[in-house]
């Protein structure tokens, strides 16, 4: 269903393009023609030429904008709308209806996914022309959009997106949502997995080095995602792969914040967080180590369904976790196991020596212990081919050259 209005449409493609679309003929599209540009995005010209497609919560709010790129027909928004609340549902959710407009600017075209405090849709961007994802906060979620907006933005400053981090473009309020825009991703790792299957080691490799980038980038700067899953690093090709890039930072945090017991998904969780322990940037190395399992064998390795199952999962496979009191401080302990390197192999149906050396230094259970991306990067799996890489001095076993490889 075209949603948007066709002499609306005509003035916003129009803008650039000065050309008015096909469907769109007699006089209203001349009328559009002949009308300056500057004339086209102004809002008392849509109110006065457009009034009876605006509800009457529109025909207020829209002349609080400086310029109109896009507008919707009555059947495609909450026409009777009069005020914002009238636009959520009971949960304080916008109410996301495709062609419907966000800011006079965005097309709304799909939900791209829900969680907890937002949707995340897919718009087209009449402006620049072309397609864009917008989070839209739940409203009375004030805390926890400040929280994500204050480390998105930090991130941004330091330039993340060349580390692997998607990046926030724009951020507005609109009708009491708080909305971050980021350039369009295709599918997550998780939805590529399901397409196609488990990936081949080369593929594995190149996307672990480009998280783990996004990793010691975030270590580097004190920032704990706190949500890492395959649901939330995204690819930019659907049928290739691409770049991965770490997204959804609704969750993360600080290390000197005040640090909030439930995090992670449980597939994903850390020793550390499971027994309630306080924690920093390595519980991300461990669902990172989670991750690369996905990839390689389709599953995550541990898939409790409750957090005392979860404990259980990773215990039959790396041993049992106890909570010690050494030096007067709780250490997690592993007790009374065969060794993890052949219980890996087990679970994962692999004799590749190096590659379970390497999950095994994510999945230890000590964070002190545990790889750093920084170690991880240098870890004897990416450099299988290259003999005493890691001792070398040659330029060809740089660091630089082995993601270059990759």
């Amino acid at each position: 269903m075209n949603c948007g209005i066709k002499e609306t449409q005509a003035f916003s493609h129009s803008c650039k393009a000065q050309e008015i679309p096909r469907e769109v003929q007699g006089t209203a599209a001349n009328v559009v023609r002949e009308i300056p540009y500057e004339d086209r995005i102004n809002p008392y010209f849509i109110l006065n030429n457009f009034r009876e497609e605006l509800s009457p919560l529109e025909r207020e709010e829209i002349l609080n904008y400086d310029k109109i790129h896009y507008i919707s027909s009555l059947r495609c928004k909450q026409g009777w709308a009069t005020t914002n609340e009238d636009c959520n549902d009971s949960e304080g959710f916008y109410n996301i209806i495709p062609g419907d407009h966000i800011s006079y600017r965005y097309e709304i075209l799909e939900i791209l996914g829900k969680g907890t405090y937002s949707y995340v849709v897919k718009v087209f961007d009449h402006l620049e022309n072309r397609p864009k994802a917008i989070k839209i906060m739940r409203t009375e979620v004030e805390e926890v959009a400040a929280s994500e907006e204050r480390i998105l933005e930090f991130m941004a400053e330091r330039g993340c997106e060349e580390y692997n981090i998607i990046q926030i473009k724009d951020k507005f309020l609109f009708r009491g949502h708080p909305c971050f825009v980021f350039d369009l991703k295709l599918i997550s790792l998780y939805d590529f997995i399901e397409k196609y299957g488990v990936l081949k080691m080369d593929q594995i490799k190149r996307f672990s080095i480009q998280i783990l980038l996004g990793l010691k980038f975030m270590r580097d700067h004190g920032v704990i995602h706190c949500d890492l899953k395959a649901e939330n690093i995204l690819l930019e090709d659907d049928e290739f792969g691409g770049r991965a890039w770490i997204a959804d930072f609704g969750l993360a945090c600080f290390v000197n914040d005040k640090l909030h017991p439930e995090v992670q998904s449980l597939w994903c969780r850390s020793p550390e967080v499971l027994l309630q322990m306080p924690y920093d940037t390595q519980i991300d190395m461990w669902s990172f180590g989670c991750i690369v399992s996905l990839m390689f064998f389709g599953k995550y390795p541990f898939r409790g369904m409750t957090a005392k199952e979860q404990i259980k999962a990773i215990s039959e496979i790396l041993g049992i976790i106890r909570l010690e009191n050494q030096d007067g401080a709780p250490k997690i302990c592993n007790y009374g196991h065969k060794s993890t390197l052949l219980a890996l192999s087990e679970a994962l149906h692999t004799q590749d020596e190096k590659f379970l050396r390497f999950l095994d230094g994510c999945f230890e259970y000590d964070p002190n212990a545990r790889l750093t991306p920084e170690k991880a990067l240098a870890h004897p799996w990416f450099l299988e081919d290259r003999t005493n890489c890691r001792e070398s001095q040659e330029p060809e076993c740089s660091m630089d050259s082995l993601i270059e490889a990759y």
